[in-house]
């Protein structure tokens, strides 16, 4: 599920919000997609939307990170770097599967 109904939807609405989770999911894969060896914050991710007119909570954009985290198409790094609240932030990278010398 990548829509979490803390605020107990019911449907339509709820469907709603499950689609509009999956689609900014998507949009955040195909950014970490576009950029395969780059890492970002989530701030980072949020800014970039949102220049391009998203006006996504930062903590949408949190979500969905996990989530794609948890499906392991992108991982959490050992870097940080200072936050939209001045705050250090992990950075995340997509996950490429390592292609062995022999193959």
């Amino acid at each position: 599920m990548t829509y979490y109904n803390t605020s107990h939807l019911k449907n339509p609405a709820l469907g709603k919000a499950e689609q509009g989770a999956k689609n900014q999911e998507d949009l955040i894969l195909d950014f970490f997609v576009d950029n395969p060896h780059l890492k970002f914050t989530p701030s980072y991710v949020w800014n970039h939307f949102e220049s391009q007119g998203k006006q996504w909570p930062i903590t949408s954009v949190r979500r969905a990170i996990t989530n794609l985290t948890k499906r392991g198409v992108i991982e959490k790094c050992i870097t940080q770097k200072t936050g939209i609240y001045d705050m250090p932030e992990y950075e995340w990278k997509l996950k490429i599967e390592k292609e062995t010398l022999f193959d």
